[in-house]
């Protein structure tokens, strides 16, 4: 065909496609730009054609077709019109697939590379808004970090601080929107950092209707934040928001306070928070001097306090409202008697601990309780943590060998395990061991397998890691936040699905969920059932033995 005819066979042809295009029949006119695609390669209209094509899939939901159409033009055109529009449309591509964090790459890059304003505009605009919509604060903070030196980064940055206001954060926002203002002065971002600034906050501008108030002490060290026990907490109780909205009808938001450990910053919350409406409770503190002055700052309001992680006792005392997810010391001591007297029949028991810290008061517990129960304390020996070598306290105990059938050691500090376990070993004492949690976190364990297979704990904290619900939970965490969901982590997400259960349960009406905290019904969580007694004290336990180089369930145990 001459070259005169090959151009006005590709123009009717794709002049044809682009009348179809824009009558909506999307398929058709892909058909048509892929004819003059692949007849037609020199030609001139023939990037466009690439593009339309790209387009035109993307408009019929073609969303794999149209990806490799785009990436394919993009392989040929890195700039100008047809490469910024194939970015964009894959942008589109991927929000319209929910793969925000791919869209925010696209749209990084496009303001990266283009030269034309409209664009860099445009993209800034979408980018904002995926990220707002489909992405949580930890992921845009990612991003922000990642491209700090890029041209993408003081809407980056900006996005961060408007996600944080979004999680009613406010004082760490200003802190991003007041770094905005000084890194990138004279920009639209800066101009509107400046007005986000100044405007009051309103909560009634946040997402949702009904909120949890979250109290942590997030922001106690920030330099050390992401590492923080409670900002791992938090991502846990996000986690677990997100997961119970995603099959409940009624929706929750989340207001993030960050108490810094301090009474009078709770005070301040209070005053600013206490008239909003729709708080159905409180997920925190964590440390039980927090609790007790989160307790009674915050009494007026009557909300449920949901603590996921004190241990202290007479938290609950004088407060009907408090809850305490975790097992308190006291309970744990008792439990291990009433295990021990009731499970393994056990009569007689020897005691060995230390005189700093909480092992004393753990002793003390156990002993009431086991002869409450009609069993004997044949012994007890007590040490100092300051001593590195435990052969003089275990050899009295050797003296009452015949006279026990275990020993009953709870520590404070795991560095008392290995002088323990040398002890011990040194001494041949031939005796099972039980103890309390802290045992679990002694790093020495591995290199003691002897003793070990003779060592069972009662413990606050255990996860099946093989387990198929926590594998799953555990791939969703590390999407949404980049993170493993560790410890600190569950025990947010554990305390947080807890109250949103049992409050649906109740009707999602507070009273009935106080009255729910206090039944003995059982929730089960992923590191432990959730229990509560008249006290509302969680009275569940994982009693737990060491085998084969791991702990393993023996039983879960709800205290009497």
């Amino acid at each position: 065909m001459p070259v005169k005819a090959q151009k006005n066979a590709a123009d009717t042809v794709f002049n044809d496609a682009l009348f179809l295009y824009r009558s909506g029949n999307y398929a058709q006119a892909a058909e048509l730009f892929n004819f003059v695609r692949i007849n037609f390669p020199r030609h001139k209209l023939t990037p466009y054609a690439a593009l339309y094509e790209g387009k035109s899939t993307l408009s019929g939901k073609e969303y794999l077709q149209s990806r490799n159409i785009f990436k394919g033009v993009l392989a040929e055109y890195k700039t100008g019109f047809v490469a910024d529009e194939a970015k964009m449309a894959l942008a589109f591509n991927y929000i319209r697939i929910m793969k925000p964090d791919s869209a925010a790459h696209i749209l990084i890059n496009l303001i990266n590379t283009t030269f034309d304003y409209s664009y860099i505009d445009s993209a800034k605009k979408y980018l904002r808004s995926v990220l707002l919509n489909q992405m949580n604060t930890d992921q845009i903070s990612r991003l922000s970090d990642f491209f700090s030196k890029s041209k993408a980064a003081a809407v980056l940055r900006l996005t961060f601080a408007e996600s944080l206001r979004l999680m009613s954060l406010v004082d760490s926002s200003n802190s991003v929107l007041t770094s905005v203002i000084k890194d990138f002065p004279g920009t639209r971002e800066s101009i509107i950092a400046s007005e986000i600034k100044q405007k009051p906050f309103n909560y009634e501008n946040v997402a949702g209707t009904q909120y949890l108030l979250v109290l942590l002490p997030l922001f106690e060290n920030k330099d050390t934040l992401e590492n923080g026990v409670a900002y791992n907490v938090l991502q846990g109780i996000e986690y677990a928001v997100e997961s119970f909205n995603a099959t409940s009808e009624r929706k929750f938001a989340l207001l993030v306070k960050d108490t810094q450990r301090d009474r009078l910053t709770i005070e301040k919350i209070y005053e600013e928070i206490k008239d909003v409406k729709g708080i159905v409770g409180i997920i925190g503190p964590l440390f039980s001097e927090e609790c007790k002055d989160v307790t009674e700052v915050f009494r007026g309001m009557n909300l449920p306090v949901v603590s996921p992680t004190a241990t202290s006792p007479g938290l609950t005392e004088g407060n009907n409202f408090f809850i305490q997810a975790n097992t308190s010391f006291e309970i744990g001591a008792r439990g291990m008697a009433q295990y021990l007297r009731n499970i393994e029949k056990k009569e007689k028991i020897a005691v060995l601990n230390s005189s700093e810290g909480y092992s004393s008061i753990l002793a003390d517990e156990f002993m009431k309780e086991f002869t409450r129960l009609g069993g004997s304390i044949t012994a007890r020996v007590t040490y100092s943590i300051k001593e590195t070598d435990l052969h003089p306290a275990i050899e009295k105990l050797v003296k009452f060998r015949t006279e026990f059938e275990g020993i009953y050691a709870p520590i404070s500090d795991p560095k008392a395990i290995n002088p323990i376990i040398m002890a011990i070993e040194d001494e041949e004492l031939e005796t099972p061991v039980y103890g309390n949690q802290d045992w679990s976190y002694g790093a020495s364990l591995e290199t003691n397998t002897v003793l070990l297979e003779k060592i069972v704990l009662a413990t606050d904290f255990f996860v099946e890691y093989q387990d198929e619900d926590y594998i799953r939970k555990s791939h969703e965490f590390a999407e949404l936040t980049g993170n493993y969901f560790d410890r600190n982590a569950i025990y947010g997400y554990d305390a947080a699905m807890m109250f949103l259960r049992k409050f649906a349960k109740a009707g999602y009406d507070q009273k009935n969920f106080l009255l729910s905290a206090a039944d003995r019904s059982e929730e089960k969580g992923l590191h432990k059932s959730f229990v509560f007694g008249p006290n509302r004290i969680n009275r569940s336990l994982n009693i737990i033995r060491y085998n084969d180089g791991m702990f393993n369930l023996i039983t879960k145990f709800n205290v009497e």
